[in-house]
């Protein structure tokens, strides 16, 4: 079954530091729908599909259009969810267990069929696509799915599991799992071998709460602790980064180095030691999740909002000079005081366009949906606009 999406356009935001924002925002369900349900989890698959996730429902975004799925006889919170290259689904449903949906079918793994804990609650999901093994944190060990069978890591089976309580996990790239606890233990798996450390404990900080973790784009670990803000970790030594936040329990690395963090009502970008604070209209009321894609979009869920979508420029982008296909422009070349069109082929994608002058200045910015209009002065300009996963750059004349 289809539903709609309500999206808003060329939206820009300035920051105290001049910095634009360009973002869509998403309503993954018919207009006064009352069958909406609130998102607590955001996660993708392998080939870029985009999953948002609350009670027992699933909204899956692809090639522009939102679809939903419904896991059957199940009410609880879906709290993860990820995907694999193949198109199976996996989905961690609180108090359940580990539904994962494969060849059109569920099948559900609970403490009546496997080593999966009872009256669980999650924290943490991600899929190794190189050894193609899912992990996934619990309130009672951490869980391996492989080969359609699972194992468990806890006190019991692994003594150096000093803390069975997983509040999230993150991979790194050689694919070791870190996972981080309530009360600061941080604890890394790497070939089979586990070690521990009390990190509040250690430094003192005997009240340290830790919330969610992520991994930066050097590889360095990031934290976020409810009680003491962000935390980055790197070579056996923590230090304090900021923001100063009491109440910060998502983050996120993206792809150019920056660390995206949130408490309920504020998303806080850290770039290169410095602090942006995002608070206007299209941050939700009250922040659930953020999640960074494999595009480099940042997506924001809410409390009963829209999910917001901020285009990023992924580093190393496929670069096409030749657009011809994806993308129209004309008339080529443009008189001063008529309008240059930009159109995309299918419109359920959306581009984002800049232009930039012959001294590399930024002279516009926004998103394309269907086809964009601008009048420009005379002048030779660059056309940089991402779409399907690509950039492209186009030279055009003004005459």
């Amino acid at each position: 079954m289809k539903i709609y999406i309500i999206t808003i356009f060329i939206i820009f935001y300035i920051t105290l530091t001049g910095q634009e924002i360009n973002y869509i925002s998403h309503v993954p369900n018919a207009i006064n729908s009352d069958d909406f349900v609130e998102i607590l989890t955001i996660g993708e698959d392998g080939t870029g599909n985009i999953y948002a996730a609350g009670d027992s429902k699933i909204y899956k975004y692809a090639s522009g259009e939102w679809t939903t799925l419904s896991i059957p006889h199940s009410s609880n919170k879906i709290q993860e969810i990820a995907g694999d290259n193949n198109g199976n689904l996996f989905v961690a449903v609180q108090n359940e267990g580990l539904w994962i949906f494969k060849n059109n079918t569920w099948k559900l793994f609970d403490n009546t069929n496997s080593v999966y804990p009872d009256s669980v609650q999650h924290g943490g999901i991600a899929w190794d696509k190189n050894s193609k093994v899912l992990w996934i944190g619990t309130q009672k060990g951490l869980i391996k799915y492989q080969n359609d069978s699972l194992s468990i890591y806890n006190h019991l089976t692994h003594q150096q599991m000093v803390d069975d309580d997983i509040k999230d996990l993150v991979l790194d790239p050689d694919g070791s799992v870190w996972m981080i606890s309530h009360i600061s233990t941080l604890v890394h798996l790497k070939d089979e071998n586990i070690t521990s450390e009390s990190v509040g404990w250690n430094l003192g900080l005997y009240n340290l709460i830790f919330d969610h973790i992520s991994i930066k784009s050097d590889g360095h670990l990031v934290i976020a602790s409810s009680n003491y803000g962000l935390i980055e970790y790197e070579s056996n030594e923590f230090k304090f980064i900021g923001p100063s936040d009491n109440n910060l329990f998502l983050v996120t690395g993206d792809l150019t180095g920056n660390i995206w963090a949130a408490n309920k009502n504020t998303l806080y970008q850290y770039q290169q030691e410095t602090i942006i604070s995002h608070e206007d209209s299209y941050i939700p009321l009250f922040i659930n999740n953020i999640f960074v894609s494999s595009d480099n979009h940042l997506w924001i869920a809410g409390e009963n909002d829209p999910i917001t979508e901020i285009l990023q420029e992924k580093p190393n982008s496929i670069i096409s000079s030749d657009i011809k296909e994806e993308i129209l422009i004309y008339p080529m070349p443009v008189s001063k005081g008529k309008n240059l069109t930009i159109k995309v082929k299918n419109p359920k994608l959306l581009g984002a366009l800049t232009i930039f002058n012959l001294k590399k200045q930024k002279i516009f910015k926004s998103i394309i949906h269907e086809n964009l209009n601008i009048n420009l002065d005379k002048g030779i300009y660059f056309l940089s606009i991402i779409y399907n996963k690509k950039r492209h750059i186009k030279k055009i004349i003004v005459n």
